[in-house]
């Protein structure tokens, strides 16, 4: 079955070496009425060099996350490089991963899909070619194996449980060094019944 068919939980020696560093986040909205699609929750991380490879990092996270789930991994003059996660709808177990660039300063997004899951746990051979892909993309054109790390990565005021205070979409707030900060937040739109998520991102004013 193609890689794109399968994503689940896998074994637990596959996951990140840093993924307790994992911050788990959950926010709702102050006018939020039962069954609508403004309750959220997400799973934020950070990779840099000393994590190890990015590719396994990022691969070995997806494995490992079912819900959103954003991971910061740098910048460059291109913009902030992010491995995220949907959850996408609710009404299946259809995951997606995407390598997402967002540009400095207007918050325009290119993204470029890794993998989609489908109810199914992934191989080895699964996770192995996400890895392959990853290093493609991080050698050329994007060459991400060169981002820079001198940012600030700020998360919203939380409880101890990760219950956002005041929450008004965002989970992670990007702030580059001489550039003016970024917010990653999920979009959630509502089809019938069922609830749609999908990361986005808007700059702030400097």
């Amino acid at each position: 079955m193609h890689i794109v068919a399968r994503l689940a939980v896998f074994a637990a020696s596959l996951l990140v070496a840093s993924a307790t560093s994992a911050t788990e986040l959950s926010g709702r909205s102050a006018n939020a009425s039962a069954g609508d699609c403004t309750a959220v929750d997400a799973t934020v991380l950070e990779w840099k060099p000393k994590d190890g490879p990015m590719a396994a990092f990022i691969a070995n996270a997806f494995a490992s996350n079912r819900g959103n789930t954003f991971i910061a991994l740098g910048y460059d003059h291109k913009g902030m490089w992010s491995a995220e996660i949907d959850a996408g709808s609710d009404a299946c177990d259809c995951a997606t991963l995407n390598l997402v660039v967002t540009a400095l300063g207007t918050g325009k997004r290119t993204a470029t899909r890794l993998a989609q899951s489908h109810d199914e746990a992934p191989s080895k051979a699964d996770l192995e070619t996400i890895k392959k892909q990853i290093f493609v993309l991080a050698k050329a054109p994007h060459a991400i194996s060169r981002l820079r790390h001198d940012y600030h990565l700020q998360l919203p005021k939380r409880d101890a449980h990760g219950h956002i205070a005041h929450f008004s979409g965002w989970f992670a707030e990007f702030d580059p060094s001489g550039a003016a900060p970024m917010r990653f937040s999920i979009q959630s739109t509502k089809d019938m019944c069922w609830c749609t998520q999908k990361w986005t991102a808007y700059a702030l004013k400097p």
